[in-house]
C-alpha cells in the first residue's frame, strides 16, 4: 500500500462536490455525515465515504464490471469484518481499490480472475481504526 498525502479533513455542506488528488480519495474535505458501514450494490458519494475513512473505516471499492464471481469472493472474504464499507465505483483506475485514511492499495484482477483476498484482509487488519478520529460504533447514513 502507499502512503497518500494529507488533503485535509474539513466539512463541506452535503451535496458539495469535492475534487480529490487520489483515486479513490483517502482524505480531504467531506460531508458532515459519514457513509454508514456496510455492503452496497450501488455507487456511494466519495464525500460521504471519506468521512468514514476519517473515523477509521476501510473503504473497498471495485469496478462494477469485475464479474459476479470476484464480487462474491470479496463479500465472502469480508464476512464478519467490522468497520468496512464495500461499494462499486466506476471511477476507479483499477479493478479493486482499498482505501483507509491516507493509505491506498489498488490492483487489477489477475488473468485467472481469482481475487487476492489475503491482500484485502491484510490491508483491513493493518489500517482499520487508524483514522484521525476513533469512532468505533456505526454511525452515518446510507445515502440512498
Amino acid at each position: 500500500s502507499r502512503v497518500m498525502p494529507d488533503e485535509g479533513s474539513s466539512h463541506v455542506s452535503e451535496g458539495t462536490r469535492v475534487v480529490y488528488d487520489s483515486n479513490p480519495p483517502t482524505s480531504g474535505d467531506h460531508w458532515p455525515t459519514p457513509l454508514r458501514d456496510g455492503v452496497y450494490d450501488t455507487e456511494k458519494p466519495d464525500e460521504g465515504a471519506v468521512h468514514g475513512l476519517e473515523h477509521g473505516r476501510i473503504w473497498i471499492t471495485y469496478k462494477p464490471d469485475i464479474g459476479e464471481e470476484a464480487v462474491n469472493a470479496l463479500l465472502e472474504a469480508m464476512k464478519g469484518q467490522f468497520g468496512v464499507i464495500i461499494s462499486p465505483r466506476a471511477a476507479n483506475d483499477t479493478d479493486i481499490a482499498l482505501a483507509a485514511w491516507m493509505r491506498l492499495d489498488t490492483f487489477d484482477l489477475p488473468e485467472d480472475g481469482i481475487l487476492d483476498t489475503k491482500r484485502i484482509l491484510d490491508f483491513t487488519m493493518r489500517y482499520r481504526n487508524k483514522g484521525p478520529e476513533y469512532v468505533p460504533q456505526m454511525v452515518g447514513k446510507t445515502y440512498e
